[in-house]
């Protein structure tokens, strides 16, 4: 069932969202666009439709820049037309445009939870409050610091997604001229969306870091 979240916009402006996710792995995120008469009962369907259909879905409320939980009676057309013409047109693409990342950087994450959970049958734990990571590896350094850290994972961040321990595998770094467009960190790779890479080549990767932990 469709519930709500809160977006924020790239001019800051909160908004609320009706979000459907997929009983699994999302296909991928849809933008669900509003009518006349806001995010109201029928969007709420619309969006669970699509969830039910294998996608997630997110129908931004861009009448919250007119007010809270703004929505039109069907009796009402000439009221929401009004609304409709009261709108910004440039903030509305904001609007629209913070469903898209949000639904895109969401399946996304989802995808490579369910892509990793497979790869080493392991479960996830979150290392603070956004990584995601899978087993535990020792490292000490020259200096004398040591430490542990995640075998592999990653981090769904808002611009990009940030994936660890998959760089310095044996044959990594041929694996790594096929998988698409990224950049490389000291610690990390980043990838904008999965859309960006050949994810066949990103699962070899992955099974090949599980396989052999930095420093081994």
């Amino acid at each position: 069932m469709a519930h709500d979240i809160e977006l924020t916009a790239a001019d800051g402006h909160r908004l609320s969202a009706a979000i459907a996710p997929p009983a699994g792995t999302p296909a991928g995120g849809l933008l669900v666009i509003q009518e006349i008469f806001g995010v109201n009962s029928h969007i709420r369907d619309v969006c669970d439709q699509f969830a039910e259909a294998g996608f997630l879905a997110v129908a931004p409320a861009v009448f919250d820049r007119l007010g809270d939980d703004v929505t039109v009676d069907y009796s009402e057309i000439d009221r929401g037309r009004k609304l409709i013409g009261r709108l910004d047109p440039r903030q509305t693409i904001l609007d629209l445009a913070a469903g898209v990342e949000h639904a895109t950087r969401r399946a996304d994450g989802q995808a490579l939870l369910a892509l990793m959970n497979e790869a080493t049958g392991e479960t996830p734990v979150m290392w603070g409050p956004s990584m995601v990571g899978y087993g535990i590896y020792h490292y000490r350094y020259d200096s004398g610091r040591e430490g542990d850290f995640l075998r592999i994972g990653f981090s769904p961040r808002k611009t990009r997604l940030s994936l660890y321990g998959l760089q310095s595998a044996p044959d990594a770094a041929a694996l790594l001229e096929r998988l698409g467009k990224h950049t490389s960190g000291a610690s990390c790779l980043y990838v904008n969306k999965l859309a960006d890479v050949d994810m066949n080549v990103l699962r070899e990767l992955v099974e090949l870091g599980w396989r052999h932990p930095r420093g081994t």
